[in-house]
């Protein structure tokens, strides 16, 4: 007796190719909220990096102001001054320790100089700056600045704050930039001098 195969109706060819449309929509959409979940993550992960540089610059300019009223109104010429000031009999710290850059995640940082002094520094990172208002009023200076290397975190000794903010002409200065007028901080902080005795850290 002859058997009878087992008779499977295929799926049309239509049907097979609207559900492998459906598929690749699926995919795509995976895909696209994926790129989505990334952008938004990079874009929190800058905002906080720009905090951080924010807090960093200030520790820097405050304990360069620190360095310059601790003794002789000079400024540092080295960040490495900030960690062991060696201008008293027992070496004073003006910086609890270094800091890197949050932006570059380097220790590489760039330097405004005032003669062959340190006044400031800046993040040499070339990113755009997501923040653009709402700065401290220390760095209203900062407002509307495209890129993250325009905040200079500045200190200007009072005497030449009074007597002119840029020096003439803007010129070029080696290792580092000169300080420019909308870097800036507006009325910078007047911390009272510290007697430098042991550990004084700003």
């Amino acid at each position: 007796m002859a058997r009878t195969r087992g008779f499977r109706p295929r799926a049309p060819r239509r049907a097979r190719g609207v559900v492998l449309i459906a598929l690749l929509l699926m995919l795509t959409l995976m895909a696209i909220g994926s790129l989505g979940a990334a952008e938004v993550w990079a874009t929190a992960r800058q905002r906080d990096r720009e905090t951080e540089l924010l807090f960093v610059g200030n520790q820097y300019r405050r304990a360069i102001e620190h360095y310059w009223r601790a003794g002789g109104h000079t400024l540092p010429k080295s960040l490495d001054d900030l960690l062991q000031d060696d201008r008293f009999p027992m070496p004073v710290r003006h910086l609890r320790r270094p800091f890197g850059d949050p932006m570059t995640d380097s220790a590489d940082w760039g330097l405004v100089m005032i003669g062959d002094g340190i006044s400031g520094v800046y993040s040499r990172s070339e990113a755009p700056a997501l923040k653009r208002a709402n700065f401290p009023k220390a760095y209203a200076g900062f407002e509307g600045k495209e890129n993250i290397a325009d905040w200079q975190f500045v200190f200007v000794p009072p005497a030449r704050l009074r007597n002119q903010r840029v020096p003439a002409g803007n010129p070029a200065v080696p290792n580092g930039r000169p300080a420019a007028p909308n870097s800036l901080p507006n009325n910078p902080p007047n911390a009272a001098p510290n007697t430098p005795s042991g550990n004084n850290t700003p």
